[in-house]
Order: C-alpha cells, then structure tokens, then sequence
C-alpha cells in the first residue's frame, strides 16, 4: 500500500494515520519503494526483550545515525515463545511504518534487531531515541555473530493469517504451533554470550 505523507525520516510513524489494510508476507532481501507500508512480525524460541534500532544505508556502504524504532513508551516489548511481536502491532496508532528515502544516495535500512535476557536502560518516548554508535558497537561486540538464514519457499505474498493475528494480538492467549504456518524468514545466530542476540536485516529499495 502507498501513503502521501510529506515527513521525510525513514521509517516513519505518524499518529492519526491507523489504517486497516492486509498484511502480506515479504522475503528478507525483497525490495520496496518509497511510501510502501512496513511492518515486522519477530517470534522466538526463547523469552526475552526485542529491540529494534535502525540505520540510513547509503550506495557507499556507509550508515546513518541509529535510531531505536521499537519498543516506543508503552510497547511491550517482551517475546514469549509462541506469540508474535507485530512493529507496529495491528491496534497500534499508526499500524505501520511509511518506507522514507532521506536522500540521493539512500538504498535502504540497515534495522537492527537485538534480543536481550533482560531489558535494556532506555529512556523511551513516543519518538525515535538515537542511540550512541560506541553503545551499538558494544551490542555488537556482545550478542553479535555468525548468522544462518532460512528462507520459506513460495512464502511471500501470502496474506497474514488469522492464527498469526491471533498469536500477534495484544492480551491474546493464543500460541503459533507445528501446525501453523512457519516463519518466513528463520534466523540463527551463533553467539558465546548468553544474555543477548543481535542481527541485521538490509531493508532494500527499488531505484
């Protein structure tokens, strides 16, 4: 889906823009255009916290400030095996991100997702927090390392399914099984720290 807003940050969410629209799937190195309507849907095996920071990737390979995008003031962000994490989730305001490129040489996001044991001292707002880079690195040096991803076949474009809502919903007690559809995109990450995961995803644009 598209949007008109003039706000040029990346990523964006701008209140009073909720909006009820249908949730397809998309593979982890597809490509979007500028005013596509974002969301992520982040499950895990374990319990713990999820983070999300995100980056400008420039054509240079060079990145712009971090900026945590999620969890915001009030967002639960604590991941029970099962359950679903929807950024934004479908009641929020809005229920998505609008895709913004902030300048000529912008190809896409470098999002940052970390997974922690137990929550990060954050003071959290409505807004977008930056991150200090020498923070970051930190993360990275901690939770950071090899990554394996899998890939579901035939996956994207499939709409969002009603065991998945139900898993993502706030307050909700039903819980994803073997039966229901797997994720579209697995991510295994080899750490020696076991406090914390940390993995990158390229959120791509179409030039």
């Amino acid at each position: 889906m598209r949007s008109a807003d003039s706000d040029r940050r990346a990523l964006i969410r701008q209140q009073g823009k909720k909006v009820f629209w249908g949730a397809v799937r998309a593979e982890s190195d597809g490509t979007f255009r500028e005013g596509d309507y974002v969301r992520f849907s982040v499950e895990s095996p374990g319990s713990g916290y999820l983070y999300v920071i995100d980056r400008d990737l420039l054509a240079d390979g060079n990145t712009g400030d971090p900026m945590l995008i999620f969890p915001w003031s009030g967002a639960d962000n604590k991941l029970v095996p099962g359950s679903l994490i929807d950024i934004p989730a479908e009641d929020d305001d809005p229920n998505f991100f609008t895709a913004r490129i902030t300048g000529q040489n912008q190809i896409g996001e470098l999002l940052t997702f970390i997974v922690t044991r137990k929550p990060l001292n954050l003071s959290l707002s409505d807004k977008p927090l930056a991150i200090a880079p020498k923070d970051l690195s930190e993360w990275e040096k901690l939770w950071g390392g090899a990554t394996e991803r899998y890939e579901m076949e035939g996956g994207a474009g499939a709409v969002w399914t009603r065991e998945e809502q139900q898993a993502a919903a706030k307050n909700g007690r039903r819980q994803l099984t073997r039966e229901d559809p797997p994720p579209q995109t697995i991510y295994r990450v080899f750490v020696a720290n076991n406090k914390g995961l940390l993995v990158n995803l390229v959120l791509k644009y179409r030039s």
